[in-house]
């Protein structure tokens, strides 16, 4: 017969890790701040989140210094955070820009008929490979994983496929 697990057992685990975690959130929000200044409060709070997240799930016996531990994730959690923002800003709308003039549909109409004359040109592999990286917003890792490749062999593959695109729009014009 199982036993369930003693839920007492765990317990002061979690309350040494909620002391950790209200002792270092100063530093932790610090360090986020710092990297991450000048961006919306939420993203700095998303990433301080993400930090303490990381240190729950991690095997915390194998951190010999739990401040430069959480400081080194921080920091990561950072450069995630400022890579996703700069791969797609956010553009702030002006109430001049909200309202469509009666050209605008056709101007998206003739983008949407531009690039799938464009598409139509390209190889299917890179069409998919760009799509990938710059709709689908994937890191090299994990579409150097799905093309079965390494993750440097990706790059060079996204680099050409991006030449083969701007040599098709170069005939287009």
């Amino acid at each position: 017969m199982h036993n369930p697990p003693d839920v007492g057992a765990s317990l002061p685990a979690d309350k040494a890790l909620e002391a950790t975690i209200e002792k270092c959130r100063p530093l932790v929000t610090r360090v986020c701040h710092s990297r991450l200044f000048g961006l919306p409060p939420a993203d700095i709070e998303d990433a301080v989140q993400e930090t303490f997240v990381q240190l729950i799930q991690a095997d915390r016996t194998q951190i010999l210094n739990i401040e430069a531990w959480l400081i080194s994730v921080a920091l990561r959690v950072c450069a995630h955070t400022l890579r996703r923002r700069y791969r797609a800003p956010e553009l702030a709308l002006t109430e001049a820009s909200r309202i469509q003039a009666p050209g605008e549909p056709f101007s998206s109409v003739d983008e949407q008929v531009w690039l799938a004359q464009v598409t139509a040109l390209m190889p299917t592999t890179d069409v998919r490979l760009l799509h990938m990286l710059y709709i689908q917003d994937l890191p090299y890792g994990e579409v150097a994983r799905y093309l079965k490749v390494s993750n440097s062999h990706a790059r060079v593959l996204a680099y050409r496929a991006r030449q083969r695109a701007l040599h098709v729009i170069e005939g287009l014009d």
